[in-house]
């Protein structure tokens, strides 16, 4: 009810403590974490997803989500490539090769430092996203520069 509200800071403790009396419940541990991410608590946020991710290991998209908070988030706290890399590397989605998919491991690849690979599958993906409609293809191109710079890419604040 406080985050229909808008009262997004009031509504933390009591989603904390809903977690801490049901840890199972994925559902609420995911809203916590992304209300805990938009609020400036990077690392606590982190930590919520990474305990999902231990209790629903084959979830691809929840890997997918992780690596990509891993990999771009403004705050240092929240970063750390080498798992986005695991993360990303270990995912299995079904069907064929997605744009989307690939934006996310380059970018933990950069993330990890690991440019050369960042480059060459950020062009895969922009290849496979020309043929979609929407801003996709521009948003990899903008990102692939970045990583041919050895640069990584941050989510704005």
């Amino acid at each position: 009810a406080l985050r229909k509200l808008g009262r997004m800071d009031e509504a933390l403790d009591p989603l904390r403590k809903a977690v801490e009396a049901d840890p199972t419940n994925g559902a609420m541990r995911r809203d916590l974490a992304n209300l805990l991410l938009t609020r400036g608590h990077a690392g606590e946020g982190v930590g919520h997803l990474k305990t999902l991710l231990g209790q629903t290991p084959g979830d691809p998209d929840l890997r997918i989500t992780l690596a990509w908070i891993l990999s771009t988030y403004p705050d240092e706290d929240a970063r750390d490539g080498a798992l986005a890399v695991r993360l990303m590397e270990e995912a299995r989605p079904e069907g064929p090769e997605q744009p989307e998919f690939l934006d996310v491991k380059a970018a933990a690849y950069a993330e990890a430092g690991r440019f050369d690979d960042a480059v060459k599958t950020a062009r895969r993906g922009r290849e496979l996203a020309r043929s979609r409609r929407g801003n996709l293809e521009q948003e990899i191109a903008a990102r692939l520069k970045l990583y041919e710079a050895k640069k990584p890419y941050r989510q704005p604040r």
